[in-house]
């Protein structure tokens, strides 16, 4: 959902699950550390405000009054993964990236590159783990 304050550069991502028995639902993490904020950079929150007041102007309703998941799916619901795993095929093909970067890779580079470039406590809450150990190695492909 538009979670987080955007006024503020803090944002709130939730996770997608699709089980046989239950369909799609979200996910809400396994413990409470999953519903924190995130700090959000500069360029990421203005490119999160153009889309929402665009996205209101195609709605006809003022960007305040907007809910829902920031990338719906066209009936403004959760996306499917397969939908997910198209954009995703189509995003590395514009940029000539190959089949090797897969949503895990990502999941990892940006893990990496936050445990590099902050303090170990301040690297573990921002990736949501509960102990700094974790991040000791583990994502980066040690």
């Amino acid at each position: 959902m538009i979670g987080g304050r955007l006024a503020t550069g803090t944002g709130r991502c939730n996770a997608r699950v699709r089980t046989k028995a239950d369909g799609a639902k979200i996910n809400e993490g396994k413990t409470e550390l999953a519903k924190r904020g995130v700090p959000l950079a500069d360029w990421l929150v203005d490119m999160l405000v153009d889309r929402r007041v665009r996205v209101a102007a195609d709605q006809g309703v003022k960007p305040e009054e907007l809910t829902g998941w920031v990338f719906p799916n066209s009936k403004g619901g959760l996306r499917e993964t397969s939908n997910l795993r198209r954009d995703w095929r189509a995003f590395r093909e514009r940029r000539g990236i190959g089949d090797w970067f897969t949503p895990r890779t990502f999941r990892r580079t940006v893990a990496t590159l936050v445990t590099d470039a902050l303090p170990a406590r301040e690297a573990s809450d921002m990736l949501g783990h509960s102990r700094v150990s974790a991040d000791d190695g583990h994502l980066r492909g040690a």
